[in-house]
């Protein structure tokens, strides 16, 4: 999904209320595939509303993206059962699922429910941070008062005291990118600075993972 994307003093407690993974669901409702043990009910309402808005809105055509939907593969990972959501009030909660998550098989939904911490430039400060350091995990998020959460890609989440971030592969989000690339997804797009910096971070995060496999098959002959 094309977004740009920043540090504020949070309180720091526990991790994220973890509400399960989706699995063999429908297209209309995460009930069928989700165990909320402790879920309140505006926690799944939470949950059912982002569903919504990855099934459809994500995944239909606009004319914003060039009659492509915001996200083509969205669908498909939710449908795959490899999207786990989350809420907490806590955002660097986040940082712990980016440290135990495996960012190769799933998308993690961080429902963000006290925005309330910072200000949106704190937000996208804090998320620019977190991709500097990323460990193969890209960070894509949105404060639903800053002035972006007004495009249609994000106003359709009817965001008002919650925001949301995702947590992703960074080897998933370039290889999707190198295929939209052959399309008309990024026809017409002025600013590419937010496209560029990832990709020159997704290639020192090969280079680097290369290195090590490297490292390691040597150390595996000479133990032999």
């Amino acid at each position: 999904m094309r977004q740009k994307g920043k540090r504020g003093k949070v309180k720091k407690d526990k991790l994220p209320f973890l509400i399960d993974q989706l699995k063999k669901a429908d297209d209309s409702s995460p009930s069928s595939g989700l165990t909320a043990r402790r879920a309140t009910s505006k926690q799944t309402k939470l949950v059912q509303q982002v569903w919504n808005w990855i099934v459809h809105d994500l995944s239909e055509p606009t004319e914003e993206y060039n009659d492509m939907p915001p996200c083509p593969y969205a669908r498909q990972a939710l449908m795959a059962g490899r999207v786990i959501f989350h809420t907490s009030d806590d955002l660097t909660a986040a940082i712990d699922i980016k440290a135990i998550g495996d960012p190769d098989k799933f998308t993690h939904v961080f429902i963000w429910t006290d925005p309330s911490q910072m200000s949106p430039d704190e937000m996208t400060d804090w998320i620019a941070d977190q991709n500097k350091n990323h460990f193969g995990c890209w960070l894509i998020g949105m404060h639903p008062d800053h002035p972006d959460a007004e495009l249609s890609v994000w106003q359709s989440l009817n965001m008002d005291d919650w925001g949301i971030l995702l947590v992703q592969s960074l080897a998933d989000l370039d290889n999707a990118h190198s295929i939209l690339l052959g399309t008309q997804y990024y026809r017409g797009v002025d600013d590419i600075t937010d496209l560029v910096e990832r990709k020159v971070m997704a290639n020192a995060w090969y280079e680097k993972v290369s290195k090590e496999i490297e490292i390691e098959i040597e150390e595996e002959e000479v133990r032999h």
